[in-house]
């Protein structure tokens, strides 16, 4: 599912084109429209459907390689292509706690870029987030500034396509909640202290506050929703908090990237707000929606976060990283 939203959302891309299609030996050799089932309401893009997929044992003349490999097999086959000189953008989850790879998101930690040595001529890899812990860490990025953070609990309401396809089983999931989604939690509990750390001598120092997550799988097709209680070292104030979170930019807003929203964080226009139906679309998927915004005590807050868990949580992500990299001269 990420693989085909990357190639719509690079359909007419003013900086990058699909040049070649990589797949496994068992789905390489014929045409892409005959191999790939597309799930997407968008019509597959005539660009690609001709191209004939390639197994991952070809030499490849591209230099930039976006990779939505499943993590069963990511770990050897972007190892391999790191070291035959290539660029990988990677949205699988093998290596984003390797202390070399930066785990990006550009509005966040684009200084985490400077884990990369661009120097000599081999390749080297970046990585997008878990889809949850882009919409935590958006959401956390102006707190950290103005108050800074202790401790972070968080329940997850994540959409069935976060599941991949075919996803979670209909008779599981319809008119129910599955409260456990294996292996999320750690992952999001980590990946959150690594992209909220600090650059010492080019390493990461991961981000000494306590995040504690909760995972469930809920009936919704397209959306991460979260539930945010946040402990601060410094006393919060609600209206000073709405103002950080709706003024919120970045890089990838200063440079007018192509992908990038002009807004990255919403603020929810009522006490419903945000809802997947009316809020996960925002900017093209690639804005988060904040609300319930509220003090639980001197220097707790509360709110609840929404974003697009296959596009600002997934493909955009990966596409927003290539962009910043492009705009660094680095690609």
């Amino acid at each position: 599912m990420i693989g085909q939203t990357i190639i719509k959302l690079l359909e007419d891309h003013p900086w990058f084109s699909i040049e070649t299609l990589v797949a496994s030996k068992s789905s390489a050799g014929g045409k892409y429209s005959e191999k790939c089932r597309w799930i997407l309401s968008d019509p597959m893009p005539e660009s690609v459907k001709d191209m004939v997929i390639v197994d991952v044992d070809t030499a490849l003349d591209t230099h930039i390689l976006f990779s939505a490999l499943d993590s069963s097999v990511a770990d050897e086959i972007e190892i391999d292509y790191r070291q035959k000189g290539h660029i990988i953008v990677s949205n699988a989850s093998n290596h984003r706690m390797d202390s070399d790879v930066p785990l990006i998101i550009p509005e966040v930690n684009p200084d985490h870029l400077q884990l990369i040595d661009n120097e000599n001529n081999g390749g080297w890899e970046i990585t997008n987030p878990n889809c949850s812990a882009v919409v935590i860490s958006l959401a956390l990025a102006p707190i950290i500034i103005e108050y800074g953070i202790q401790q972070v609990f968080v329940v997850t309401m994540q959409s069935s396509s976060g599941a991949g396809y075919p996803g979670v089983p209909f008779f599981d999931l319809n008119g129910n909640v599955l409260p456990y989604i294996e292996g999320e939690e750690p992952k999001i509990e980590q990946e959150i202290t690594k992209i909220l750390g600090s650059i010492e001598n080019k390493r990461i120092v991961n981000h000494s506050c306590e995040v504690s997550v909760q995972t469930n799988r809920v009936a919704v097709l397209y959306g991460h929703m979260v539930s945010l209680f946040v402990t601060t070292k410094s006393a919060v104030d609600v209206e000073r908090t709405k103002d950080l979170l709706s003024n919120f930019s970045g890089i990838p807003q200063e440079r007018n990237l192509p992908i990038a929203p002009k807004h990255p964080i919403y603020l929810g226009e009522n006490e419903y707000r945000p809802q997947p139906r009316l809020d996960v679309d925002r900017e093209n998927g690639m804005a988060i929606t904040v609300g319930r915004v509220k003090k639980v005590n001197e220097n707790t807050l509360h709110m609840v976060a929404l974003g697009h868990n296959t596009i600002r949580g997934g493909a955009g992500a990966a596409i927003l990283n290539a962009e910043l990299l492009h705009s660094e001269g680095m690609i």
